[in-house]
C-alpha cells in the first residue's frame, strides 16, 4: 500500500490513477521487489499518520528532507534536488514505516540506481 500526496510534478493525483516522476519510481521499485501497488491518495498528514499506524508501506509526493513527519516514518536519504516554492533548493525523499530498515535500504539502493541525477 502506497500513500501519495498530490504534488505535481512528483505526484499528479487528478486522474484515475496517480502519475508523475515519483509514481514512476515507486512503480519501478514495486516491480523490482515483486509487489503490487494499491494507491491511497490523501493529504500529507493523513498518509503519514497511516504510515505510522502500519496501514501504508511507503509514502511519496514531494516530501523533502526538512519534512516535519520524521517521527511518523523513516525518511530515505535524499535522492534528488528540486527548487521549492520559495526558490530555495530542497532535497526530495520518500518515507517507509519506522523499523522497516530492510525496506528502507532496498528503496534507497533502488533510488540510487533508478535516479542517479540531481533533478527529478
Amino acid at each position: 500500500n502506497v500513500g501519495v500526496v498530490h504534488h505535481p510534478p512528483y505526484v499528479d493525483a487528478t486522474g484515475a490513477a496517480p502519475s508523475g516522476s515519483e509514481v514512476e519510481l515507486v512503480e519501478g521499485f514495486a516491480r523490482q521487489i515483486g509487489a503490487e501497488i494499491e494507491w491511497t491518495v490523501s493529504g500529507e498528514e493523513a498518509v503519514m499518520t497511516a504510515l505510522e499506524k502500519g496501514d501504508l508501506d511507503l509514502v511519496a509526493g514531494g516530501l523533502t528532507s526538512q519534512s516535519p513527519w520524521t517521527t511518523h516514518g523513516a525518511i530515505t536519504r535524499d535522492y534528488a534536488e528540486a527548487t521549492g516554492p520559495d526558490g530555495k533548493t530542497v532535497k526530495l525523499v520518500m518515507a517507509v514505516p519506522l523499523g522497516e530498515n530492510q525496506m528502507l535500504t532496498e528503496l534507497e539502493r533502488y533510488l540510487d540506481v533508478a535516479h542517479p541525477g540531481a533533478q527529478p
